[in-house]
């Protein structure tokens, strides 16, 4: 049963990964289109979706180890 925990739980924080990788693609198009039109508007909307980014993949990663931990498992990094 632990094992069918984990794995929806991961698909849970692989869902918040994918939209953490579409919100920094979505940042690379604004600075795209920042660069074309100087628009500080454009600017700001680019790094505000930077910073959203940046926060689910920071809490993508604290939920992991949060995870590995409650079930005693290791997570090596390389």
């Amino acid at each position: 049963m632990d094992h069918i925990f984990l794995l929806v739980a991961w698909v849970g924080f692989m869902l918040q990964w994918i939209t953490a990788v579409l919100l920094a693609y979505k940042h690379i198009q604004s600075s795209i289109d920042i660069h074309k039109k100087g628009d500080l508007n454009l600017i700001n909307e680019s790094n505000t979706k930077l910073s959203e980014g940046r926060k689910l993949f920071r809490d993508f990663g604290e939920q992991v180890n949060t995870l590995a931990k409650e079930h005693d498992v290791e997570m090596n990094k390389k």
